[in-house]
């Protein structure tokens, strides 16, 4: 049934009650604009949640001893060499020269032109050792044992073979080279150094290397290699390049090695050999405090950062009235406080000459924010009577100021932290707002429903009182007019 409210009165009904709804709702207007500023702080919160994440990662680079042993390493001809250098080395320079680099060995098949020939069943295994040339002996790694590689019956073409051995993972890896004209195996050993040098032995399955499968089969053998044996003799593979020791020459010790890359002969010093050089070049060791002025930088700036967007999401204008988010928060203030007074704090049980963050140009401004003098900060890192390690890290019974951020920024974002404690008590407010705007919500619904009803019937008696009215004024119109007469 289609109906129209106010038809029959001529009353607007719909609007009348939308403006009396408009009145109950008050309550649930109320409850919404609370809630948007609940949100509005959760938001606020989760801004500060990252502001201290970017505060705690900076005071991270600087909370412990090891961030301020900061050395850089160079080669000055950086075609020999590559180098890089860590915590425990020690400034200095040295002469470098290198007179072999580490190869790892490679054996190549004789190159087979119908990629359709099967080399027949059995198994491959592969030996890891030291081949002395001059002996003629080879003498196995007892690091490494010998890995054996099945080549199943019916799969076994030249990419049956170099599939099996790389799915194997057995320290060596194949390849399959065409030249135009045939097909060669290259098997690489996945180390370098001397004593990785390969020594293959086949075992073809019983019927012979055709297997039933193939007239033109070859055999496993063909990739038999003894490096002791003569040729023909089951060293039926070339060798591409021979297992070698890296060698090279540090301020006059000779140094070999299984790798290009070299860590331990110079302590703390990781080196990269990049060719043979027919000279020394020189190799610098010296402390790098160009990064360690950078993340004294980087951590300023966290924390101003993380003080102007604290101030913004509090500030508030009497004159206007207007708030922002988390203006007169409490928690927000205690993080502030807590912040501002670990950074002014003097650090206690120091012997390294410095206890306070102004010793190295760190202070406080009239806006509150961090500012750092770069000059007393490189001067401080210049001095060797000057440990900034004890003034930012934690060690023994040293707490320092980066140590102590560190601690603070963790217990407020930490899952049971301060921050999650209030996000958590801003949406259990939420919840309870939510279920008092479904009540009301509710109780609106009936208040509605019943005003409808309430207006409906009036509706209905006015549209009768109008009909009987009409129907008086045609009666009283067709009596007969009492004054004629």
């Amino acid at each position: 049934m289609i109906t129209a409210p106010g038809i029959g009165s001529g009353l607007d009904v719909n609007s009348i009650i939308s403006q009396l709804m408009a009145i109950e709702r008050k309550p649930i207007d109320a409850l919404d604009k609370r809630r948007t500023q609940l949100e509005g702080q959760i938001s606020a919160y989760g801004k500060i949640r990252s502001a201290l994440d970017a505060l705690g990662s900076a005071a991270k680079a600087l909370a412990t001893p090891a961030k301020f042993s900061v050395f850089a390493a160079a080669v000055s001809d950086t075609t020999i060499a590559s180098a890089s250098a860590g915590s425990t080395a020690v400034a200095g320079s040295y002469s470098l020269q290198v007179d072999r680099l580490a190869q790892v060995h490679k054996l190549a098949s004789a190159g087979i032109a119908n990629t359709d020939l099967t080399l027949g069943p059995g198994t491959i295994t592969i030996d890891f050792g030291t081949y002395d040339a001059g002996a003629n002996t080879f003498t196995a790694n007892p690091d490494k044992p010998a890995q054996t590689i099945t080549i199943a019956a019916g799969a076994h073409t030249l990419s049956d073979v170099r599939a099996a051995i790389n799915a194997a993972n057995a320290g060596v890896s194949a390849t399959i080279i065409n030249d135009g004209t045939a097909s060669r195996l290259v098997l690489t050993a996945s180390d370098g150094g001397a004593a990785n040098s390969l020594r293959v032995a086949v075992a073809e399955d019983a019927g012979g290397t055709n297997n039933g499968d193939n007239t033109d089969a070859i055999g496993l053998s063909a990739l038999a290699y003894d490096p002791t044996a003569s040729a023909g003799a089951g060293k039926n593979l070339t060798e591409v390049a021979a297992a070698q020791d890296a060698q090279f020459v540090l301020d006059g010790t000779t140094i070999t090695s299984a790798a290009n890359s070299v860590s331990g002969a110079l302590e703390g010093v990781t080196l990269v050999l990049l060719k043979v050089s027919a000279t020394p070049t020189t190799l610098s060791v010296s402390r790098d405090d160009a990064t360690v002025k950078t993340r004294v930088e980087d951590f300023v700036k966290a924390y101003n950062a993380f003080d102007q967007l604290a101030r913004s999401l509090s500030a508030a204008d009497p004159t206007t009235g207007t708030s922002s988010a988390l203006t007169g928060d409490s928690s927000l203030r205690s993080m502030q406080a807590r912040l501002r007074a670990t950074l002014t704090a003097q650090v206690t049980g120091t012997t390294g000459g410095l206890d306070r963050l102004s010793q190295v140009g760190i202070g406080f401004q009239r806006d509150g924010t961090l500012a750092l003098d770069a000059t007393v900060l490189e001067q401080a890192l210049a001095d060797p009577a000057k440990d900034l390690s004890q003034l930012f890290a934690a060690s023994g019974a040293v707490n320092g100021i980066a140590a102590q951020i560190d601690t603070l920024v963790t217990g407020y974002t930490e899952t049971q932290g301060l921050i999650a404690d209030r996000t958590d008590g801003l949406q259990g407010s939420i919840e309870v707002l939510d279920r008092r705007a479904e009540a009301m919500q509710f109780r609106l619904d009936a208040i509605e429903a019943r005003y409808r009803a309430q207006f409906t019937a009036l509706d209905r008696l006015i549209s009768s009182m109008n009909q009987t009215s009409a129907f008086l004024t045609q009666q009283l119109a067709s009596l007969p007019n009492s004054t004629k007469g």
